[in-house]
């Protein structure tokens, strides 16, 4: 059974172009600009492997962890009609701390098939994403 430490700190960037329509007072504008958030995470990571009988092997594994976002949290890009004057639009704000949780489940059913069961969870202040995942894997 292991339990390690782990700290990440992925980058996130996107930097869209500018643009301009054509086709009189209603042709839309937009800015270009750039996005850029970094992320640190800390966690504690669990695994274990075990028999299920003599001919079934199980892993188990499990994540907590913390993730806080650094930087630009609140998309925005100016618009604005050819005929008027800018305005903004905000997307979600990414959530700026958010709880970690992941937990996932592998089976060897045989020697060819393969069962996985797997969720991960992250829990922000006004936001929660969740993911549940299966696969069935058979080899021949």
């Amino acid at each position: 059974m292991g339990l390690p430490i782990h700290l990440a700190s992925p980058n996130w960037q996107n930097a869209p172009d500018s643009y301009a329509e054509t086709g009189g007072d209603a042709a839309l504008s937009g800015s270009g600009g750039t996005l850029h958030s970094t992320f640190a995470t800390l966690g504690l990571r669990v695994s274990t492997g075990f028999a299920l009988g003599e001919a079934m092997w199980a892993d188990l594994s499990g994540m907590i962890g913390w993730r806080h976002a650094f930087g630009d949290i609140v998309p925005e890009i100016t618009h604005a009609l050819s005929g008027g004057d800018a305005f903004t639009a905000a997307g979600t704000p990414i959530a700026q701390d958010v709880f970690l949780l992941e937990t996932g489940q592998s089976v060897d059913v045989s020697a060819t098939t393969d069962l996985n069961l797997s969720y991960a969870g992250q829990f922000g202040d006004s936001s929660q994403s969740h993911t549940v995942k299966a696969r069935l894997a058979v080899r021949f």
